[in-house]
């Protein structure tokens, strides 16, 4: 049995950009472990940015969401008021929404034109608050 050598060197490509081999293939280059180390850290930069920024549009979400419920607790009540007026003095609320609603009724002096008292005027003070927002309005109610 004859044993054949033969000569494995590399040679120029015929296409050239690179080496082939002896069976005319071109020679596979791939990437070392430090270039897939540079790129796994890169990419898990790139995702802890994406989740901090996710969490901060969450809490921002939630937080508008708690100061509209809350605003929208503060318009009910001032819309109920108006139709049935509280009596005077403090009462406090908590709504299922976990909103505490304070309404306040003072009487109020106020004077007309000719420097008349004005009887029956009072100021209604009603307070939203949730565990980060508080909203208020007021609104004058008469009542002869």
């Amino acid at each position: 049995m004859a044993h054949l050598t033969t000569n494995h060197k590399l040679q120029p490509s015929p296409r050239g950009g690179g080496e082939t081999n002896y069976h005319g293939f071109a020679r596979a280059r791939g990437f070392t472990l430090f270039e897939v180390l540079v790129a796994l850290t890169v990419f898990s930069f790139a995702v802890g940015g994406l989740v901090i920024a996710l969490e901060s549009v969450a809490e921002a979400c939630i937080e508008a969401r708690e100061r509209a419920l809350s605003r929208l607790e503060l318009e009910s009540r001032l819309a109920y008021n108006m139709v049935d007026p509280p009596l005077e003095g403090d009462r406090t609320i908590k709504t299922s929404s976990g909103i505490a609603i304070t309404e306040s009724l003072t009487p109020l002096t106020l004077n007309n034109a000719n420097n008349q008292e004005v009887v029956g005027i009072s100021r209604l003070t009603i307070t939203a608050q949730n565990k980060k927002t508080k909203d208020s309005a007021e609104i004058l109610i008469y009542r002869p």
